[in-house]
């Protein structure tokens, strides 16, 4: 199946919030800028997340709302989508995955 992560530019405070939250089981891994010391749009944060999911760059769907995040991934080759609303970015998401989007 799918894996699910998040990736945040943020203090340390954020990723124990996360991993805390109600909703945190719906999270695979969690990435915080603060914890990589690589922040959004560093083309270097994307490899680093890429190999720590142990996936091929083509395989990882990226949702952003900063359109130079989105670039940046889209770069190193992750599908990258432009965060405007939670309906197009669904509708985005749910067309990525009927293109048969690699699993694990």
């Amino acid at each position: 199946g799918l894996r699910t992560a998040l990736v945040s530019n943020g203090p340390l405070a954020l990723g124990r919030a996360v991993r805390l939250a109600d909703w945190s089981a719906l999270i695979d891994r969690v990435f915080i800028s603060s914890e990589l010391r690589l922040s959004k749009p560093d083309p270097a944060v994307f490899p680093a997340v890429t190999a720590q999911l142990e996936v091929n760059p083509d395989q990882v769907a990226f949702i952003d709302d900063r359109i130079e995040c989105v670039d940046a991934a889209g770069a190193y080759g992750w599908l990258s989508h432009l965060w405007v609303d939670d309906a197009d970015s669904m509708t985005w998401l749910a067309e990525v995955c009927n293109q048969e989007l690699p699993t694990h």
